[in-house]
C-alpha cells in the first residue's frame, strides 16, 4: 500500500499544471474584462463631467446677462445708481519719474 501522502501529491502535481492553463487564460480575460469596464466608466465620467461644465457655463452667462440687464434698466420714473452719480472726469495719468533723468547723459557709477 503507498504512503498516504503520495496519492493526493501526484494528484497535485498532475493538477498544477493543467490548472496553470485554465486558469491564466481566465483570469486575463477576467482582468481585460474589468479593464476595458473601467476605461469606460472613465470616458463616460469625463462626458459627464464636460456637460456640467457647459451647463455651469450656460448658467453663468444667464445669471450675469440678467444682472447686466437689471443695472442697465432703471425702473420708469427713476434713475438706476450708476447714472444718479456723476461720474468724475478722467484725468491722464502723469508719466512716472525716473530716477537719472536729471543725469542722463552722465556715466553711471560702478557698485562697489
Amino acid at each position: 500500500m503507498p504512503a498516504p501522502f503520495l496519492s493526493p501529491f501526484l494528484v497535485g502535481l498532475l493538477a498544477v499544471p493543467v490548472a496553470k492553463r485554465v486558469v491564466k487564460p481566465l483570469v486575463r480575460g477576467v482582468l481585460k474584462t474589468s479593464i476595458g469596464v473601467a476605461i469606460e466608466a472613465r470616458r463616460a465620467a469625463q462626458v459627464i463631467g464636460e456637460e456640467l461644465q457647459d451647463i455651469a457655463a450656460e448658467v453663468s452667462a444667464e445669471m450675469t446677462a440678467a444682472q447686466i440687464i437689471d443695472v442697465d434698466v432703471p425702473a420708469q420714473g427713476t434713475a438706476s445708481a450708476d447714472t444718479a452719480k456723476a461720474r468724475p472726469a478722467a484725468t491722464p495719468a502723469a508719466p512716472p519719474a525716473t530716477a537719472g533723468a536729471a543725469t542722463a547723459g552722465a556715466t553711471p557709477a560702478k557698485a562697489r
